[in-house]
């Protein structure tokens, strides 16, 4: 063998491991989009928009595992960067809804009053998860910080894949003091990107 082909059989095997390296070491780094939402103090699940919710707590009798397997459903709901790469989502930034160049926002009415939240504006099919903090909290849903005591999301069947779920996150205490007629800063709807497969399997046999 000549010495210029056993240099390149050298190169191309030295590239390809450094190739295998890199894709290992982006599996192992992994995004958690909804980490910070597994402190919870109450959950609602909805199915579809015409279903009543059905509530999960660890104080509640006969809804302990139930609470448990959400919890862990949320802390666990990851992806890897190469994941991310593969899919075309490498892009993690919170995107925030627009319609004619207005930011999406709710009022009173919609978020807690006889509204259906997420459901007035959106797939009224989706499942949807709503989440009740104990106390106002600031975290990160996405890649952008919030305070919040109280989440909606609408929780798609992603098949695995990433892809952008719907979102709002607003504080009462601060809400409360608005106005149906107010502009309010802080409650736009936005979306991240998440594989909620397991998630949504599990709201929709929820009842189970």
């Amino acid at each position: 063998m000549k010495k210029g082909t056993k240099i390149g059989i050298i190169i191309g095997a030295s590239l390809l491991v450094i190739v295998i390296a890199l894709v290992l070491t982006l599996s192992l780094i992994t995004t958690k989009p909804l980490e910070a939402l597994a402190s919870y103090k109450n959950a609602i699940v909805y199915q579809n928009s015409s279903t009543n919710g059905y509530h999960i707590a660890s104080d509640l009798a006969g809804k302990e595992d139930k609470d448990k397997k959400l919890k862990s459903l949320l802390k666990d709901c990851s992806y890897s960067v190469i994941q991310s790469i593969f899919s075309g989502r490498t892009d993690t930034n919170n995107v925030t809804y627009y319609e004619d160049g207005e930011e999406v926002k709710f009022t009173q009415t919609e978020l807690t009053g006889s509204g259906t939240g997420l459901y007035s504006k959106y797939d009224t099919s989706l499942p949807k998860l709503k989440l009740v903090f104990g106390e106002v909290k600031t975290a990160k849903i996405g890649s952008k910080t919030y305070e919040f005591d109280t989440v909606e999301l609408l929780i798609a069947n992603t098949h695995g894949e990433i892809r952008e779920i719907t979102c709002v996150a607003w504080n009462s205490e601060v809400f409360d003091k608005q106005t149906e007629d107010t502009e309010f800063d802080g409650f736009t709807v936005f979306k991240i990107h998440a594989n909620t497969t397991e998630l949504y399997n599990f709201m929709m046999n929820v009842n189970n």
